[in-house]
């Protein structure tokens, strides 16, 4: 088989990498390829996510890729011809600690700084607005009106369909199993079908980050940690239209899901790993926290659940960067749970580090904080708004 070559060769067909390679055709002249070691698009952690899409985070960055993202993703069924399932209902971050709280306050004027409305509520302003959610218990809560949802399936299809009109070549079913630097911005990547020469390589590979780093003889602390979420049986008790709930503190999220309520939670005593099974002893703990919540759940059966992978930093924020150790190999990985709703940022400002060499989204020294070096250099700027 011959050598076969191209600009950008972009491993993983999860929506980073869709997103990097739509990003890339749009604004340059160059030749994409996308591998994905699966049959299909998008069949990791892209299709197994809540869809969640909000801008409360507690750096400007993430908030910066927040605001891009969403108005991308507004527009998205209007350049795709496709529905996506798009509510703006809002995401309510309940709070229980009166300290927490403060901070909560210190973050929503960052937001505000960037042009959100962003309410700080107290605990009978919530009970007023959402009287199903639980507020005896709460310092108060903080709510954008901008968050939302979307269906992570249909986004990947239409996005899929965006990079084929575009002239993103795939290439499915593909493992990659060297990267070899020929030289700077040179790489021979062998794979299971034969070789490819290419110009850039980018690790859009998710919980198999890591792995992929490996293969180009490059560590990145990026770790996969399993995160579960179930479906209630059809469940009227609570407002199609409501918002996204957040229990801060107990890392738990829920929300309604065409008649149903879906709900997941972080377990932080989770080891590193690849394991997606469903742990039904958290799932008892999952449930516990939803009817403190909200207490109406306690009607609810479970109908089903599934789980998936995030893919860890330390510090939760991602790496985007091209390889500071080696030219030409960019890194788009490690969102910690926050891919989905940022891909379009982040896709943007990866297609800008290899047209470019520099980005618009954010200025050069905000770039610090998605950099690998941060973690040498103690250069952390931690999300604290991680659920």
């Amino acid at each position: 088989m011959s050598e076969r070559r191209t600009d950008v060769l972009i491993v993983g067909a999860g929506i980073i990498g869709l997103s990097v390679a739509y990003h890339l055709k749009n604004q340059g002249d160059v030749d994409v390829l996308v591998l994905e070691k699966e049959e299909d698009i998008g069949l990791g952690s892209s299709s197994l996510c809540a869809g969640g899409i909000r801008h409360q985070f507690g750096i400007p960055q993430n908030v910066k890729l927040s605001i891009y993202s969403t108005d991308f993703f507004s527009r998205l069924e209007e350049l795709s011809g496709r529905e996506t399932g798009y509510r703006q209902n809002g995401y309510l971050f309940t709070v229980r600690e009166a300290v927490n709280l403060e901070r909560f306050r210190e973050m929503a004027e960052i937001m505000r700084s960037l042009g959100l409305e962003v309410g700080v509520l107290a605990p009978e302003e919530i009970k007023e607005r959402f009287p199903f959610v639980e507020t005896s218990d709460l310092a108060g809560g903080t709510f954008c009106k901008r968050d939302g949802y979307m269906d992570p399936h249909s986004v990947l299809q239409s996005l899929y369909r965006l990079d084929k009109d575009v002239g993103v070549k795939f290439s499915l079913g593909e493992k990659v199993l060297e990267i070899v630097p020929s030289g700077p911005r040179d790489f021979e990547v062998v794979t299971e079908k034969g070789r490819i020469r290419a110009r850039y390589v980018v690790n859009a590979a998710g919980p198999y980050a890591g792995e992929v780093a490996k293969l180009a003889g490059l560590e990145i602390p990026v770790e996969p940690y399993r995160r579960q979420i179930f479906i209630t049986d059809r469940f009227p008790h609570i407002p199609d239209d409501s918002p996204m709930v957040v229990d801060y503190e107990k890392h738990w999220y829920g929300r309604m899901e065409t008649g149903s309520f879906m709900f997941g939670m972080s377990n932080l005593n989770e080891k590193p790993g690849f394991n997606t099974s469903l742990d039904y002893d958290f799932m008892e703990e999952m449930v516990n926290v939803a009817i403190e919540r909200i207490p109406a759940l306690e009607k609810a059966g479970i109908s089903r659940g599934w789980a998936g992978l995030y893919a860890i930093t330390p510090d939760h924020n991602p790496i985007i960067e091209e390889s500071p150790e080696l030219e030409g190999f960019v890194q788009v990985c490690g969102f910690s749970g926050h891919g989905f709703m940022h891909a379009p940022g982040a896709g943007k400002l990866a297609a800008e580090i290899i047209l470019n060499g520099k980005t618009s989204l954010l200025k050069e020294e905000e770039m610090e904080v998605f950099s690998s070096s941060r973690f040498k250099e103690a250069k952390i700027s931690s999300e604290r708004l991680m659920i």
